[in-house]
């Protein structure tokens, strides 16, 4: 169901105060994708960044923790997990031998809380290897629970990937089917989201953790439906008040290890799967996803991008948004805000000179190391086709794409059995080349630059799956 539309001076905002937020986020050369802000479940602010889309699912990061908490809470209410329930009971496959002492004391509340006992992430990319022959249903399962347990469960906080992957496999075990599956049942479904992917392991398991790929007004309904205690737009209950409740309060476990260069909002506590703020609780996943739910203020905010400081943008949020609840607006405010949000982009590139086909030598690819081969710019309508040739780390590749100039144009980068959908653009600034290649369903910028005979593929930030992109596909190549 989608949320109604209003202004922002009828839900008591004034619109300078959004616009001052935008303006204040251009100014500190933050990489906004989407903003999505309603109040009393109206939305009255929306754009995306050209050339982001609202029908184009994003990579959430870690957001996909709140989606994976929301598919327990809906399984704690209707009785198929209770959270006082220990976590190795739901796999009675796993040998005791096999598992190291204490975590017969792991509970369901201890993953939701991320106070499982660990003292430090213990997420390794073995642990989902292929099934080593056992025959295991879940074999990241049997390696989680074999770890080291320096703590007691439930007496240290430490933000842990294996926590909420177990989340996951729980859900596996109590349905039979995977965390979308349930999603899709009990919230999606019902509420009208739309289509979502998620990242899974080479046998399948959804991450649970992170890798959901969801639109903006998915993150915005996942707001509001925790700002209105488990209720959809259309009175619709998802999820108990009781579990919302717990949900989005503090646990109060202390940090096992102080994190000085957090910023104040992820130093306020955590709840199952939601961060604490200075102001309400939110959701988020790294390079600045954000569910932000502010109770007080009876609003929720929605916000995807490609940033490295999470923390500068819910400070311009606290410092701009929130003194214009309440405050008075004017038609002149409102019809300027809707005129910026209207006209959001990020730039494309446009030539300043005219250049000429070229192939340089590739210097680097992506960073994965011994980069060899060639990369080729030649002409082709609305801009430039660019051609990778060689190869990519230890893999060999041939990718080419069409560049627009002075404009954004839609393509994919195809290799390894994946597709990654890309809106790119390129130009010519005297004899070197320059592309920005936009991975527009994640967070993440592939930059191509030439100098002088040699050419190299760069992450604006590398993701945290790695340099190699097709990581980042929830899509395969069609047969």
């Amino acid at each position: 169901m989608v949320l109604p539309r209003t202004s922002a001076t009828a839900v008591a905002v004034d619109p300078a105060g959004v616009l001052a937020f935008l303006d204040a986020a251009d100014r500190a050369g933050l990489e906004l994708h989407s903003v999505m802000m309603a109040r009393r479940g109206q939305v009255f602010a929306e754009g995306w960044w050209e050339p982001y889309a609202a029908d184009t699912v994003h990579l959430g990061y870690s957001l996909s923790k709140s989606f994976t908490a929301t598919a327990i809470g809906v399984l704690v209410d209707e009785g198929r997990v209770g959270l006082d329930d220990p976590v190795v009971g739901f796999f009675p496959w796993i040998d005791a031998s096999d598992v190291t002492p204490g975590y017969e004391r792991l509970l369901v509340r201890h993953c939701l809380s991320m106070t499982t006992g660990h003292t430090e992430d213990m997420w390794t990319p073995t642990l989902v290897a292929p099934d080593d022959g056992r025959g295991d249903p879940d074999p990241a399962v049997r390696r989680i629970l074999a770890l080291p347990l320096p703590a007691e469960p439930g007496t240290v906080f430490t933000y842990n990937q294996v926590a909420t992957y177990l989340l996951g496999a729980i859900i596996r075990a109590v349905t039979g089917g995977d965390i979308l599956d349930l999603l899709r049942a009990r919230v999606f479904g019902p509420l009208g989201w739309g289509e979502a992917a998620w990242h899974s392991t080479a046998y399948g398991a959804q991450l649970g953790f992170s890798g959901i790929h969801v639109t903006t007004e998915t993150i915005l309904g996942l707001a509001q439906l925790h700002l209105d205690h488990g209720v959809g737009p259309d009175g619709q209950r998802i999820l108990s008040q009781t579990w919302v409740e717990e949900a989005t309060r503090g646990t109060g476990a202390p940090r096992a290890v102080p994190d000085p260069e957090a910023g104040p909002d992820w130093n306020a506590g955590y709840g199952f799967s939601f961060w604490q703020a200075r102001h309400g609780y939110r959701g988020d996943g790294a390079f600045g996803q954000y569910a932000i739910v502010l109770p007080e203020e009876e609003i929720a905010i929605a916000i995807t991008s490609e940033v490295d400081d999470m923390q500068a943008v819910l400070d311009l949020l606290w410092t701009h948004v929130l003194p214009a609840v309440d405050r008075p607006g004017t038609p002149a405010g409102e019809s300027a805000l809707r005129r910026r949000l209207g006209i959001l982009e990020r730039p494309p590139l446009a030539s300043t000179s005219v250049g000429e086909d070229g192939t340089w030598a590739m210097t680097d690819a992506f960073g994965l190391g011994q980069a060899r081969g060639s990369v080729s710019v030649s002409r082709a309508v609305g801009g430039w086709l660019v051609t990778l040739d060689g190869s990519l780390g230890e893999r060999p590749g041939r990718i080419a794409l069409t560049v627009g100039d002075g404009a954004w144009l839609p393509g994919e980068l195809v290799a390894d059995g994946a597709r990654l959908p890309v809106m790119a653009c390129g130009s010519w600034t005297g004899s070197d080349f320059a592309a920005d290649i936009r991975l527009v369903e994640t967070p993440h910028t592939i930059r191509l630059r030439t100098r002088g005979d040699g050419a190299a593929f760069s992450w604006r930030y590398v993701p945290l799956s790695g340099p190699w992109p097709f990581a980042l596909s929830v899509h395969r190549e069609e047969a």
